[in-house]
């Protein structure tokens, strides 16, 4: 298992996903990838993956971007891309690419460790490929560059070179586009490790066992979700609290916060898929379906957990004790139904739609999205208080409302953050 870096562990933490390279104690690197839990229980259940190495001309640059393809979906396959736009990392990945195999150590949403495998590539399709990559690019950048204009423009350009690289990708990933100066599409051969088996602990000692083999994914994935939200919250985070009925007691919702310092609350109810029972061949359309599905159970048990806090029913912790909720009749609400995946194909128009309708009903007076766990942990990553926390779903919601759409993704800005995926 791989120990990350201080630098690595940063990159892991505040980005969505990418891949980067890590110089081990004997001199030797190897890869590190964040990717969602999703694919990388496809990659486990034999999906393919690939490289693709691409150099775009935008405006005075010439930009490489790196592409990992992972063949998760029949229609829409996980791809990340991030521009390798600093020396160091250009020539590391010179180095990786002259090779035939390289080990690679995948990273789940919450920087978790959770797969190892050796990645084998033909070593001279790989080895022309980078040479005639970085022949090509004329472009580097150094995070201490003291010309701030150039610094500006090279970052516009590298944002738009990520949406027109985008918007090609069937054909970048086949290495027939017409868009980039150089293309290249390295298939590869993953040889898996056994997969690793850690725990995840927060500030206050909470623990999570994970692995990706793991029978009961749905109550993990809760408890992964508290593991993000208890650190910003504290003791104000309740993961599966109950509500009294008159009859019984149930579980209100997955997990439940509140903050005197904005005066709000967030109910969150999470739908997890079974990664390692989809089939690798399962259909865009069926992917989709259940994802929709998920959406719709979800905000069904939301609208019925803020009901019961605007109520006067009781509502316990795990432990028995009674939660007070500062101003429960009138605080803001922010209800969250998280999904395993934003996944493209999804009508998110009108779950947009049905999103903002339920949000502007008095029955409610909640705001209602939905997220996945990519998502939630690059908000909580870049929040520094529950304030922080709350302006960020704010403008989302507001987001979604402007755009009509439920499919939103927050982008990475900055030198910092060229090593991670924008």
């Amino acid at each position: 298992m791989l120990i990350p870096s201080i630098g690595l562990l940063e990159k892991l933490k505040r980005a969505k996903v990418g891949i980067w390279t890590e110089l081990l104690d004997d001199d030797s690197i190897t890869l590190a990838a964040k990717v969602p839990k999703l694919a990388v229980e496809a990659l486990y259940r034999g999906a393919g993956c690939s490289f693709s190495l691409s150099v775009l001309e935008i405006e005075k640059f010439s930009i490489f971007y790196l592409s990992l393809c992972i063949y998760d979906d029949t229609q829409n396959p996980l791809t990340i891309i991030q521009p390798v736009i600093t020396a160091g990392e250009q020539t590391r990945f010179q180095n990786i690419f002259r090779s035939s195999t390289v080990s690679i150590h995948f990273f789940d949403e919450l920087y978790n460790p959770i797969l190892k495998a050796d990645c084998m590539f033909d070593p001279t399709l790989a080895s022309a490929a980078i040479e005639s990559v970085l022949t090509a690019i004329t472009s580097e950048v150094d995070i201490f560059d003291t010309d701030i204009q150039r610094c500006i423009e090279f970052e516009r350009a590298v944002t738009k070179g990520l949406d027109i690289i985008q918007r090609d990708m069937p054909s970048i990933q086949k290495g027939i586009s017409s868009v980039v100066t150089e293309n290249h599409a390295i298939p590869l051969s993953l040889t898996i490790e056994k997969p690793i088996t850690g725990y995840a602990i927060n500030t206050q000692g909470y623990a999570v066992e994970f692995t990706i083999t793991q029978d009961n994914e749905g109550r993990t994935f809760e408890e992964s979700l508290y593991l993000i939200l208890n650190d910003l919250y504290g003791e104000r985070a309740f993961l599966r609290p109950d509500v009294k009925l008159p009859r019984k007691t149930r579980e209100l919702t997955d997990l439940l916060c509140f903050d005197s310092e904005t005066d709000t609350i967030c109910l969150i109810q999470s739908k997890a898929i079974a990664g390692l029972k989809v089939r690798k061949e399962q259909p865009t359309a069926r992917r989709a379906a259940s994802i929709k599905n998920d959406c719709q159970h979800a905000l069904k048990q939301l609208k019925g957990a803020v009901k019961k806090i605007r109520s006067n029913s009781p509502i316990f912790d795990n432990k028995g004790d009674t939660i007070e909720i500062p101003n429960r009749h009138t605080a803001p609400i922010h209800a969250i139904a998280l999904v395993s995946d934003l996944h493209p194909s999804v009508d998110w128009r009108e779950i947009g739609k049905n999103l903002a309708q339920i949000s502007e009903s008095d029955t409610y007076r909640a705001l209602f999205q939905v997220l996945d766990l990519q998502e939630l942990q690059f908000i909580v990553a870049n929040s520094t208080s529950t304030k922080d926390f709350h302006n960020f779903l704010l403008q989302r919601w507001a987001m979604m409302k402007l755009h009509g759409t439920a499919y939103l993704r927050g982008l990475s800005k900055g030198f910092s953050d060229y090593q991670n995926s924008l």
